[in-house]
């Protein structure tokens, strides 16, 4: 019952909420084994994983050229510039459980191991460098 109480009030928070697909203006975005995120931003920083009523946005990649945005005032479709996909990607390696998924011969290997290589998933739940 409170599963089911949870899922209606989650529901309700989020239906009026917008819904933009984005598209990468260069590269492709990343996904992990923990792809849905509710992220808020602030101007401290952005924190992920936070409950749905927290978040200031929740964001699903769903492929290398598609990534949806929840609880936004936009709707449609949009254009992420470089800085959001890399960004985001960031994201994606910062809540990643064991994998990020990238697509063979695509170049983001390189993208995760720049990522890794300068400190990166120091503080999981954390602040990744903001674009």
């Amino acid at each position: 019952m409170r599963i089911e109480h949870t899922f209606a009030k989650a529901k309700e928070m989020i239906s009026s909420a917008g819904l933009e697909i984005l598209v990468p203006g260069t590269g492709e975005f990343l996904l992990s084994d923990t792809p849905a995120l509710a992220i808020q931003q602030s101007e401290s920083g952005t924190v992920f994983n936070v409950a749905i009523g927290d978040s200031t946005a929740i964001v699903l990649p769903f492929g290398p050229r598609h990534l949806l945005v929840g609880r936004t005032p936009r709707t449609g479709m949009g254009t992420a510039p470089p800085e959001s996909v890399d960004f985001l990607n960031r994201l994606q390696i910062e809540a990643a459980q064991r994998r990020v998924y990238l697509r063979p011969n695509s170049g983001q290997d390189a993208v995760v191991r720049s990522y890794l290589n300068q400190g990166g998933r120091s503080t999981k739940g954390g602040n990744p460098a903001r674009p």
